[in-house]
């Protein structure tokens, strides 16, 4: 059986291998071009835009959009898995190239964050449909930060207790602005753990971070001792090393089903999927890793579009002032406590703490209740006088 995992040190060795002698053993011949050093190949036709670069010991193969290190040149040639082309790159002879990489800079955050996390939270809770304690709990773990800039919503990536890097998405719906922040670990993403490492069962591997926290809100109330995991993108390096990661930390998974790919339903998804797809049933042909992309029959690309399909919202009654976006809310946590989501001065989003009804009152009656939908008040037993500005009380008390 191949192995499924390596040490950075394999890694690096594997990469250091002469990208044109694995060229050159794989049967392909070469011939310069340009005044660079580069080569390109010149023996089969299909790969004339295929370029080789010994002194970066890098490809770059022009008509299929695609470069990389003497790892991704070998799995491209032969269509092999990661695990297979670190084998063949480590079991035979090759001079070694050298190139010597700039040592990169441990990651140090490069964001000023604000000490409050408003518009992170109302664009991922409000305008991606994201469950409202599970951001208000990340937000409040530092998970999710907000830097102050630009609002950017920064997602930070947590390996054995420490930031390693993070990447930042716009707050702004109209903007698809994201970039990974300088020097972040390669190969890592957003992650978190669900329950105890040593009783966590089940990794599930996403394309991005809304993704991954799209599928817990729309399982939120089954999804237990499970792992989530964001690649940023498609990355086979990235899914083997979460996989070391996660053993690292003393996640045992049962079998090979217990790894969940849920990139998006796409094409490039789709390839992925069967890049990573090593472990197949001898018996029946059948492969053992979970296949939990987006149902077909939905349409949706990814967890995000489909949660947004399937939203339904539980303020049913739109306020007087305006439509459902810039309604006032009133949120009850799990832990008995109280999130009043209110509207300001040119719609400016706050969000009001309260841990008890007693305290969920004044800030109502401190708010403009013209704003606050009927059916949500009256939920929680907050009943306005007919000009709409104070509470009375009903005789029968109705269940928060």
């Amino acid at each position: 059986m191949v192995k499924t995992y390596y040490t950075d040190e394999q890694i690096e060795t594997a990469q250091s291998k002469s990208i044109l002698d694995v060229a050159h053993a794989l049967g392909y011949d070469y011939k310069p071009v340009g005044q660079q050093g580069h080569m390109r190949i010149s023996n089969v036709e299909s790969l004339r835009h295929l370029e080789l670069r010994p002194e970066s010991n890098t490809f770059a193969w022009y008509n299929q959009d695609k470069k990389g290190n003497v790892i991704q040149l070998y799995r491209e040639l032969t269509g092999s898995t990661f695990p297979e082309a670190m084998a063949y790159l480590l079991e035979n002879e090759f001079s070694v190239s050298s190139y010597v990489p700039i040592e990169k800079m441990p990651y140090h955050n490069p964001y000023n964050f604000s000490e409050t996390y408003t518009k992170a939270y109302h664009y991922l809770v409000n305008e991606r449909k994201l469950d409202f304690e599970i951001i208000d709990l990340l937000c409040r773990k530092n998970y999710i930060r907000e830097e102050t800039e630009h609002d950017n919503a920064v997602f930070q990536w947590v390996k054995f207790g420490s930031v390693v890097g993070s990447n930042i998405k716009s707050t702004n719906p109209n903007s698809s602005f994201k970039i990974i922040s300088s020097n972040s670990e390669s190969n890592f993403g957003f992650n978190i753990m669900i329950g105890e490492p040593s009783q966590v069962k089940d990794i599930y591997f996403f394309e991005a971070a809304v993704d991954a926290l799209s599928y817990w809100s729309f399982n939120k109330d089954t999804i237990r001792d499970t792992m989530l995991v964001d690649l940023e993108g498609v990355k086979v390096e990235s899914f083997i090393n979460f996989q070391q990661y996660a053993q690292n930390l003393g996640v045992r998974l049962p079998d090979p089903s217990h790894l969940h790919i849920c990139v998006d339903r796409d094409k490039v998804g789709q390839d992925f999927y069967n890049k990573v797809n090593i472990y197949v049933d001898e018996a029946t042909g059948e492969s053992l890793i979970s296949d939990d992309r987006v149902p077909l029959e939905s349409g949706a690309k990814d967890w995000n579009e489909y949660l947004q399909q399937t939203y339904e919202p539980d303020y049913l009654a739109v306020n007087k002032k305006g439509s459902e976006l810039d309604s006032a809310r009133i949120r009850k946590r799990t832990n008995g406590t109280y999130l009043l989501e209110t509207y300001r001065a040119n719609n400016l989003f706050q969000m009001i703490d309260c841990n008890d009804l007693e305290q969920l009152e004044k800030a109502v009656e401190d708010y403009d209740m013209t704003r606050i939908p009927h059916n949500d008040l009256k939920k929680f037993n907050l009943i306005p006088d007919e000009k709409g500005n104070k509470l009375t009380k009903e005789d029968d008390e109705l269940e928060a």
